[in-house]
Order: structure tokens, then sequence, then C-alpha cells
């Protein structure tokens, strides 16, 4: 809230923009006779309330005292920051989930401390700061409005975006407001550092066959051909539920899955991030035939893929409602399943959570907690063990660049086994003749010294 303070023969209102105990302090001086400056003072503090604290210094003294502001030529952050959105989804530089994705990072992590400075005033100083104040934030749960903290600091990936977004919106700003980008890492300085250090990235989980079977056996029938496909081809979540019956085709001897749609921001069907993306994927044949079957019975511009009710699957109804569920089935074991709360008679009886499964050391039950991300991971390590070249597998799994391929799964190939590692050793570094054995014999006086003599034969 708003607070006046007495400065003597004025009266100070002070007050955080956006009411946020981060908010850049903000404060307006009323001088004259008492009764005149405290009706000016409370007329402001109330002004500021009522706007939410969402207003500026110059701005109270325009509504008050009917001051003009002097225009700034030099827009703040906040300004900048709709002007380079706005630009972007009018002249359609990126897809619209991608100009909505950078709104909502600039909202929640970048304008709140940065929103109300000039651009030319945002240093390196001041974005080192900010990037500090970044990582202490927590995640949040919850729709706008109602958001719930948790105890977990944001990821890695998520101070790594906020980041990002921030530099591509003050280098937008180059020449025309900014003479350099002060998000930019000096030449020669260690590189900037915006994670949580000690923090180590999440490594995706290579299924057994084993483990495998027992995902598939505790699956929902609905799902179950969905989860073998992603098996058998590779594909992400987002590129299998927006499958079509006109995306199987077939040729004289296999079936082939054509990804040429995914899942976007907020549900939305639209093409691939890359054109890497947009690929064919010839599929095995006992699963092909699954697919096939299943598209000579739809119309071609049908899901292939549908939910109980006959619609199209969403990415939070599959993993909630039923993937979810199927890996804590798989989870729990029989001899030893999770305690229960016994039923107080009252109301529904309580089931049992997704995350409340057993804990022994059985063999007869699924020991980790795969996402379905996963069964892309499993696909492309079974390629490798089948030794697919690097190159063919960046193509089937629709990788922008090789780099990303061999980064991902470069401890899955074959490094060298030790027969291969000393025949190498041989072609390097050639066997020596074995040396001739050393003999002693007897010594010979030198300059008054007795010397022995190695001799070799």
């Amino acid at each position: 809230m708003a607070t006046l303070e007495n400065r003597g023969s004025a009266i100070r209102v002070s007050w955080r923009l956006n009411g946020s105990r981060d908010g850049a302090r903000q404060s307006c001086t009323f001088n004259g006779p008492l009764k005149d400056r405290e009706d000016l003072a409370r007329t402001a503090k109330a002004l500021v309330e009522a706007r939410g604290h969402a207003i500026t210094r110059a701005q109270v003294y325009a509504a008050i005292l009917g001051v003009e502001p002097v225009p700034d030529p030099i827009p703040t952050l906040r300004v900048w920051a709709q002007t380079w959105l706005g630009n972007l989804d009018q002249d359609r530089l990126v897809e619209p989930e991608t100009v909505t994705a950078y709104r909502d990072s600039l909202r929640l992590r970048a304008l709140p401390k940065l929103g109300h400075l000039r651009l030319d005033e945002i240093t390196t100083e001041g974005v080192e700061q900010w990037l500090r104040w970044v990582n202490r934030q927590h995640n949040t749960v919850g729709n706008r409005g109602r958001n719930i903290t948790t105890d977990d600091l944001l990821s890695v990936s998520s101070v790594n975006h906020a980041y990002a977004v921030l530099h591509t919106c003050l280098s937008a700003a180059v020449p025309k407001w900014l003479s350099s980008n002060p998000a930019t890492q000096p030449r020669g300085k260690r590189r900037r550092i915006t994670a949580k250090t000690g923090e180590e990235p999440f490594e995706g989980i290579f299924l057994k066959p084993h483990e495998i079977a027992l995902i598939l056996t505790n699956c929902d029938p609905l799902i179950r051909d969905l989860v073998d496909t992603a098996l058998a081809t590779g594909m992400r979540l987002g590129e299998l539920i927006a499958l079509d019956a006109r995306h199987i085709t077939r040729n004289s001897d296999q079936v082939v899955v054509h990804v040429r749609r995914t899942v976007k921001a907020r549900g939305r069907i639209g093409e691939p991030k890359s054109r890497a993306g947009r690929r064919s994927i010839p599929v095995a044949s006992d699963v092909g035939r699954m697919l096939w079957n299943r598209a000579l019975r739809l119309h071609p511009n049908e899901p292939l893929f549908t939910n109980r009710a006959g619609r199209r699957w969403t990415e939070g109804n599959f993993r909630g409602g039923y993937w979810w569920p199927a890996i804590a089935a798989a989870q729990r074991c029989p001899e030893h399943p999770p305690v229960l709360t016994p039923y107080s008679g009252r109301g529904r009886p309580r089931k049992l959570d997704v995350h409340e499964v057993s804990t022994c050391g059985c063999e007869g039950r699924l020991h980790c907690r795969p996402r379905p991300h996963d069964l892309r991971h499993t696909h492309a390590s079974a390629l490798i063990r089948a030794r697919w070249s690097p190159k063919k597998v960046q193509v089937r799994l629709g990788h922008s660049s090789y780099s990303i391929t061999m980064n991902t799964y470069a401890h899955e190939w074959d490094l060298g086994e030790a027969g291969e590692l000393e025949t190498v050793n041989q072609m390097l570094l050639p066997a020596r003749a074995k040396p001739h054995p050393a003999v002693r014999r007897g010594s010979v006086a030198r300059r008054g010294y007795g010397r022995t003599r190695l001799v070799r034969r």
C-alpha cells in the first residue's frame, strides 16, 4: 500500500511499482499550506491504491496537479517489449505460440524487476542482479490471480529461457535505442552462468524389454496402440496426437508414417518447429499393420488416435488420465502394495494416488518412473544398438542438427571394446623385436676402478 510521510513543510507519498516487494520505488512530494498538501497527498494515495500501484510518479503528478509529463524519447523496457512483440506478431516472423511464450516470460520474469527502467538505464550489472533474483524465484501452480507458490526453485531451463528472451528483446533495440546489448557477455569474460550451480540436467530413461512389457500390461487398451507406435517410431507425443488417417500410407513392402503436424502451445495443431521435423518414418510390419487397419476405418482427416469421447487426445488428458496411472500400477508390487489410509466411512473411499507406489526391491515391478518422452529415448537406444549410423538416427528422430543427436545419445554408441582397442594399438604402435638377454662378463680395470660390463648377444 502507499504510505504518507511528513517531511517538514511537505508530505511525501511513497509506494512500490505494481505493489510488489521488488518493484521500483516511487514517490511524490507535495508542498504548500498544511490543509492543501494533506488533501493532495491523500488524493494521490487513493489514486495509487485504486490503480493497484501500477502507476508512475510522473503519472500521479499529471493526474493530481495537471502537469503534463515531458515525453521521453527512449522507451522503458515495458513499452519496448510491447512494441517488439507487436512487430513479431504482425510480421509473422515466428509462430504465434512463440510470441505468446515470449510475452509470458517477460511478464513473469523480466518486467517486474526491469520493466520501469528506460532501455539506456539497463546495464550489464543490472542484468546480473536480475539473474540472481530470477534464480531465487519459486515455481507457481494455478491460473492467473490464484497462483500458489511451491517450495521448488525455477528449473535450469526456465532461468535460461527467461534470460534468452530478455537478450533477444534487447538485441532488437540495437542500434535504434541502444548502442550495444547490456545482456550480452563482454568479450573475454567467462561465460555467464544463469542457472543454479551444482544442478545436474535430467537424463532420459532407456527402458529394457521387461520394463516395456510391464508398462504395456498395465496400459489401458485405449492408449496401448499409441504407446506401441511411440516405441516403434520414436515420435514425440505431440506428433502422435496430431496424426490423422491420411498421414498413414503404404507402399509395396511397408507402412510409412508421415509427420507433418504437431501439438503447439495451448493445444493448437500446427507445423513442426523445424524443417527436420517434417519427415517420413517407415514402420515395422506388426505395428504397421495396426496403423494401416486403423487408417482404413477412418476418414482421411479424422484423428488416428482418439480418447474415450472420440476426440483427439490432449497431452494433459493422456498423461494425467492414462499414462501416469499405468506407470503407477506397474510400480506397485502385488506382495508389497503401498499402504492406503483406512476408510473412515464418510464420503467416497480414497483411491491410491499416482505417487503412492511400492518401495520394495522385488523384480516383478517397475523401479523407474519414465515419461512419455522416454519412449522416444528407448527407440533411439534400440536404433543405436542395431548399429544405425548417427545420420540415420538424426533423420528418423527429426533432430534439426547432427550435434543434437550426438549430444543426447553419444554415450549409447559403441566406443570400442578391449579387443578392438588392442588392434588399433598394434596398428599405431607395432610390436618390437624382443631384446636379447643380458649376460655379465668379467670386470675390466679402467683408471684404477673395477667395472662390470653388460653385453648383449
